[in-house]
């Protein structure tokens, strides 16, 4: 069956109700059943009673539920079955090829740091989440840069998963020969090459890092907030680029010694610092991710599932905004079917009487 999607899904508040109308089925029920019985205590009565059937009763109060669920539905106004006509070939190769994943990996000398299970290096780690990321998906173009001070880019956008794969094996701490860690510059380079201007694809750029930034660590209070807004701002605009930024902490909690590494004679300490990572993916409306609390498998399959989620989010709202008077865009409707049903249950319920011919009565005729 193909993908059904929905104009109004928060209109699914209307299900709040529901026990409301299950509760007041409840109540009439007793409240007739209790009549009834005062009548009951006179034997004369009864050959004038007609009892209400109980299987009529429970019959109309499933169709009055049903009526009511179908008609949720049909209000949320189900779609589906999303195509096009009248397009070249060129244009359904720009279609398929619609998404891409952009790698940003940090390598800057902390990401040695054997904080990760099993011993291994933070880079390793970041390098086992990508392949397995690459491995997951389905169809999107790929990309890889590297980042430490300064922005380098390792694999334009492809296709090519294996020549990828290999790539991301092939990274390692300060490539393109520059040390330290600086998002602002690093991110501003980003932007501009990985999005020079619009375009009609839809991005997800998965960021891992252990979040350390040489400037940002020495600054508080106001600085900070200034230090971060300034990187924050270096992203290009999400809703424009159709853009979503996924961050992913690696490393632990608790300072390590990084090797090789020391600062005017004195050994040099790194930990998680997620503040920068949690605010990137808030500001490129993504989602902050721990590695530590996945297994690099599992974490890259939430991360495709994110991308393909929003990526029919993206298509959503592109054809609704778009699509849906184009003339190239043809759309399945499905809110008659709820809504026929619901029709056809309730000229039912208005056909089934309330109680059949009482017996007491056939027998006096």
């Amino acid at each position: 069956m193909e993908q059904i999607d929905f104009y109004f899904p928060e209109l699914s508040i209307l299900f709040l109700f529901l026990p409301l109308l299950i509760l007041g089925e409840w109540w009439l029920y007793r409240y007739r059943k209790k009549q009834l019985q005062a009548f009951n205590s006179s034997p004369s009565l009864i050959y004038l009673l007609q009892h209400r059937s109980s299987k009529l009763q429970k019959i109309k109060t499933v169709g009055w539920i049903s009526i009511f669920v179908l008609l949720c539905v049909a209000c949320m106004d189900p779609f589906g079955n999303i195509r096009y006509k009248n397009f070249s070939s060129k244009k359904n190769s720009e279609h398929e090829e619609r998404h891409a994943i952009l790698f940003l990996v940090d390598v800057s000398a902390s990401m040695l740091v054997p904080d990760g299970a099993n011993g291994e290096t933070r880079l390793e780690t970041a390098k086992k989440i990508m392949e397995d990321v690459v491995r997951n998906s389905r169809g999107e173009m790929v990309a890889l840069y590297a980042f430490t001070s300064a922005l380098t880019p390792l694999v334009p956008l492809t296709l090519d998963y294996i020549f990828t794969r290999l790539s991301i094996n092939d990274v390692e701490v300060n490539e393109g020969g520059m040390g330290g860690t600086a998002f602002e510059p690093s991110l501003r380079e980003f932007a501009a090459q990985a999005f020079p201007h619009r375009s009609s694809l839809h991005f997800s750029v998965i960021l891992l890092s252990d979040g350390g930034d040489n400037l940002l660590g020495t600054l508080q209070g106001k600085e900070k907030e200034k230090k971060i807004g300034d990187i924050l701002a270096t992203l290009p605009d999400p809703e424009a680029f159709h853009l979503h930024l996924y961050t992913i902490g690696i490393g632990s909690d608790e300072k390590r010694l990084i090797p090789g590494v020391t600062f005017r004679g004195r050994e040099v300490y790194s930990a998680l610092e997620p503040e920068i990572l949690e605010n990137l993916a808030h500001k490129g409306e993504g989602i902050y991710f721990t590695a530590s609390q996945w297994s690099t498998w599992n974490l890259a399959r939430e991360i495709i599932h994110q991308i393909e989620n929003t990526a029919v989010e993206a298509t959503y709202h592109q054809k609704k905004r778009i699509g849906m008077t184009s003339k190239n865009a043809l759309i399945d409707l499905y809110y008659q079917i709820p809504l026929g049903i619901a029709l056809l249950f309730y000229s039912f319920y208005l056909l089934l009487p309330d109680a059949f011919e009482s017996q007491h009565k056939k027998k006096s005729s």
